[in-house]
């Protein structure tokens, strides 16, 4: 199994896994594709994966269960352990701390604590400027450097520009 995720926010997120990713990658060949890389993680369950993709993208862990209740049967149990080793391989603390707190806890005040976590989820601009790759003029001629993923994420009006070809700026 496959996933796409941008550099930048591995980058920001996880250092572990960028220095995993740009020392052991292997770059696509394809001109089109010459930012993708393939990263093969063995002895790694792709669901267990996901869950901390997702975690370095929105700083949440999706809980095997709805309920976010002590899990019940084999495959949860092996998908949070597994989740708890990648995070410590991975040196994602946070992701530890939050996945301990919530078996510690009953399910009844699990849902408080997921929003209670004081840690947010932020990322700076001018991180990663190898990463940049789109760079934005203003009026007055100053021209800026960015991270399309951010821009697309944050901003309704640079999702629209930047998804499509039907603005002129995109061509450009």
């Amino acid at each position: 199994m496959s996933f796409r995720a941008h550099l930048f926010i591995i980058a920001s997120r996880c250092s572990k896994l960028y220095t995993l990713v740009t020392e052991n990658a292997t770059r696509s060949k394809n001109e089109e594709e010459r930012n993708i890389f393939t990263l093969v993680i063995d002895n790694t369950d792709p669901v267990v994966f996901e869950k901390i993709l997702l975690y370095l993208y929105t700083n949440k862990y999706q809980w095997p269960n709805k309920e976010y209740s002590v899990p019940t049967n084999i495959q949860e149990c092996q998908q949070i352990d597994e989740s708890l080793l990648l995070a410590k391989k991975l040196g994602l603390v946070s992701l530890g701390k939050l996945i301990r707190s919530i078996l510690s806890q009953h399910s009844d005040t699990i849902d408080t604590l997921l929003y209670s976590i004081p840690e947010v989820c932020r990322f700076d601009r001018n991180s990663f400027k190898s990463l940049y790759d789109v760079s934005l003029e203003s009026e007055n001629g100053s021209i800026f450097q960015a991270h399309k993923c951010m821009l697309v994420a944050r901003t309704d009006y640079f999702s629209s520009m930047l998804n499509s070809n039907a603005w002129l700026e995109v061509l450009l």
